[in-house]
């Protein structure tokens, strides 16, 4: 069957449902484009990377995951990004991990000085203050530090999911960016292993970068800094599998798009 009359198929049989149904009953697909995803975003600073992400950053609304191993970059990246979004926007940084070091953050061009750190006592605590926060939609940029640490309270499986659904849906229409900081400690980044039962956060993410260091760049003996490749895992308004590559440097701490 030639591809001509493959067409004239589809279209019959289109117009024919839309007839009975009405026009939105069924439409035929279309490529995706940057034009049509028109997507609240808050830019990273880094062009190459807000262009990957079709919309231009990190989508507003919506929660982001950044993905990687220990030493991968993906703090150094959210830091970058923090300091990038503090220039339009109040940020807060839920520090449930406990490891955020201000000198080193300084370095990455965060300004603490208004820079709101949270450092709550519990995972329920802190999800339930970023449920609380997403909810005032007052800041821009919300960051989650980390995953890993919600693993060491038992909630049962229904409770993390009804506290992932709050989540999205203090977010939904807020001019806020969650963002997720996730070590895979179990498994790949898929592993359903890394997240408490029931918060399919692997799942639900409309946005998930995973971060991985390439190499380290030397200056003589002395290391300089690093490459790091940045992935799209997932993009609800873009293509996955599409990647770039940025350079993190130690004098201060500079982070570019090779």
């Amino acid at each position: 069957m030639g591809k001509r009359h493959q067409k004239k198929r589809l279209e019959a049989a289109v117009q024919a449902i839309q007839s009975k149904w009405g026009e939105q009953a069924l439409q035929k697909g279309v490529r995706p484009t940057a034009a049509r995803a028109s997507v609240p975003c808050l830019p990273t600073g880094l062009t190459a990377l807000d262009s990957i992400l079709t919309i231009g950053g990190l989508p507003l609304g919506h929660i982001s995951e950044l993905i990687g191993q220990p030493t991968s970059g993906k703090r150094t990246l959210a830091l970058h990004i923090l300091g990038h979004a503090q220039s339009r926007y109040p940020c807060v940084y839920i520090d449930l991990a406990q490891t955020f070091d201000p000198v080193y953050a300084a370095a990455c061009h965060v300004s603490l000085a208004r820079l709101a750190i949270a450092a709550p006592s519990s995972p329920g605590q802190a999800l339930d203050l970023a449920c609380n926060l997403a909810s005032g939609g007052k800041f821009g940029l919300i960051v989650f530090d980390s995953t890993a640490e919600l693993l060491t309270e038992a909630m049962p499986p229904d409770a993390a999911a009804t506290i992932l659904r709050r989540l999205r849906h203090a977010l939904h229409d807020k001019p806020t960016a969650l963002v997720f900081v996730t070590t895979p400690y179990f498994g790949e980044v898929d592993s359903p292993a890394n997240y408490p039962p029931g918060f399919a956060l692997n799942q639900t993410a409309a946005l998930r970068l995973s971060v991985r260091r390439e190499k380290w760049r030397r200056d003589g003996a002395r290391i300089a800094g690093y490459t790091a490749r940045v992935t799209v895992l997932r993009n609800r308004w873009g293509r996955t599998g599409q990647e770039t590559t940025v350079r993190v440097t130690f004098n201060g701490v500079h982070v570019q798009g090779e």
